[in-house]
């Protein structure tokens, strides 16, 4: 409970020099009756405030035992028990062996308060290595771009004449070119393929002769082999 401290009453000054103006000893008593609500309102931080202002224009010493209340409310022990033994300076007597055992209670809490760990600098992300275009990708997109234009114009050829040959009744012709029209169309897209998974490949940087994925190009797909 905050001690029932009167400013305008007499009591020796907290500091040396010369006694509060009676306007500034009006003023610390209002700062401090909006102490004493905020304190029944359980608002210790702003409760403090107030007796530290207080304190600070009546000089009181009584205003220490307040201060050291809310200080302990809060759980800055620290603070008051630093607060405690300048009040105790101008306590009764009588009053004098209580204020020592609360002030050897608050150490106690102290001590064993877990100390506050600085906060640990929040270490910035790796950074990702930078990716070149790998030697796999580029590998397989000029083969697969190769690949389907190459094949691509061999089938666009034979089924422009395959369209003549039908036309013109020569169907011998025809049969004989259709096989090679439609392998140069797998061999077209297969290529089409190679050349998009270098593009791929290239632009993360993977190597297909490096320890992680292997590309192998079959007779009628790709395969990806290994491990990332």
């Amino acid at each position: 409970m905050c001690l029932a401290v009167l400013v305008g009453a007499s009591g020796a000054p907290g500091v040396v020099g010369a006694a509060p103006s009676a306007v500034d000893l009006e003023r610390a008593r209002e700062i401090f009756e909006n102490g004493q609500s905020l304190y029944r309102e359980g608002r210790y931080e702003d409760a403090l405030v107030a007796f530290e202002e207080s304190y600070r224009l009546s000089e009181k010493p009584g205003l220490l035992y307040n201060m050291a209340n809310c200080s302990e409310r809060v759980g800055d022990y620290r603070a008051a028990i630093d607060q405690l033994n300048r009040y105790r300076v101008y306590a009764e007597p009588a009053e004098r062996t209580v204020l020592e055992r609360r002030i050897v209670n608050l150490e106690l809490r102290l001590a064993d308060a877990p100390a506050e760990a600085p906060a640990a600098a929040a270490a910035p992300p790796p950074e990702a290595p930078p990716r070149g275009f790998g030697p796999a990708g580029k590998g397989l997109l000029i083969a697969g771009s190769t690949t389907a234009v190459v094949a691509g114009g061999v089938q666009v050829y034979t089924y422009v004449r395959s369209v003549t040959w039908v036309a013109e009744g020569d169907r011998q012709t025809w049969e004989t070119w259709q096989p090679v029209n439609l392998a140069a169309g797998s061999l077209a897209a297969v290529g089409g393929v190679m050349a998009v998974t270098g593009l791929i490949l290239g632009a993360n940087g993977i190597d297909s002769t490096g320890p992680g994925l292997r590309v192998q190009a079959g007779p009628r797909a790709l395969v990806l082999t290994g491990r990332f």
